[in-house]
């Protein structure tokens, strides 16, 4: 954002890139364009509403906007999803974390098919894939030792992360 640097300073006419990067309006190309008023409160909306519409960017265009990735993405996708990795990492963390215990539960020295996180992944994500906070465990003791007080699916569900 800036001052059009053509017009005198106490005219204060604001511009914006286009965020469609292909744009000739984007940073990436250079360009600047000066907003209409129903743009600015547009996006004045969009920043105070939480859950947002699609325009939490400046566009120069509606050709611009449908054309762009960002804004066909509606929102970030992972946006209110429990989701802190993809299946890939998530695999690969567990897979090492059994491996690590030979396959065999921490708690009862059984069988181990879970890998349970230590740090709940909701309340703590950047250590979803760390392997020091993962426990190889049986069925019986990943709900038995894992999932109680504060770790517990009811406690975590009452948690509001921001």
């Amino acid at each position: 954002m800036r001052y059009n640097p053509n017009k005198p300073l106490n005219e204060k006419v604001i511009q914006f890139h286009c965020k469609n990067h292909l744009c000739q309006n984007s940073k990436e190309q250079g360009g600047w364009f000066t907003p209409k008023s129903w743009q600015l409160n547009a996006r004045i909306i969009a920043i105070e509403n939480p859950s947002g519409f699609g325009e939490s960017n400046f566009y120069c265009s509606d050709k611009c906007k449908q054309e762009c990735p960002l804004y066909n993405m509606k929102g970030d996708h992972l946006k209110n999803k429990n989701i802190y990795c993809t299946i890939e990492e998530y695999n690969t963390w567990r897979n090492e974390v059994l491996k690590r215990a030979n396959n065999k539960c921490e708690y009862c020295d059984k069988e181990a098919k879970h890998a349970h996180h230590s740090r709940p992944q909701k309340l703590e994500p950047f250590f979803s894939l760390d392997l020091d906070f993962g426990i190889a465990c049986c069925e019986k003791c990943h709900y038995k030792y894992g999932h109680k007080d504060e770790c517990s699916t009811g406690q975590l569900a009452k948690i509001i992360c921001k």
